[in-house]
């Protein structure tokens, strides 16, 4: 998978939050900057859910419209991405 490994994405938010607390000298939350960069990533993962099944339902609806013996074959693309939807969900 080119997906990034949890470590990365951990390490991504945590420099994120980094960032984003540096460029607001007013920034206050109350919070560790890794409980603030867990939240980021639950926020992400919901999104990345989201992001499947958009593209997968997309796909779905480009089969339909175009067919299925074009170039391109949307509903094997669709399938990997409900298969990842559904492998995010659990």
């Amino acid at each position: 998978s080119r997906f990034p490994s949890l470590e990365r994405q951990q390490s991504f938010c945590v420099e994120y939050i980094k960032t984003a607390r540096e460029s607001r000298p007013d920034y206050v939350s109350g919070r560790s900057l890794h409980e603030e960069a867990a939240d980021l990533l639950k926020m992400v993962e919901v999104f990345v859910m989201i992001n499947h099944l958009y593209w997968g339902t997309w796909a779905v609806n480009q089969a339909a419209e175009e067919g299925c013996d074009g170039e391109f074959d949307y509903l094997n693309y669709a399938e990997n991405r409900f298969k990842e939807f559904r492998s995010k969900k659990t």
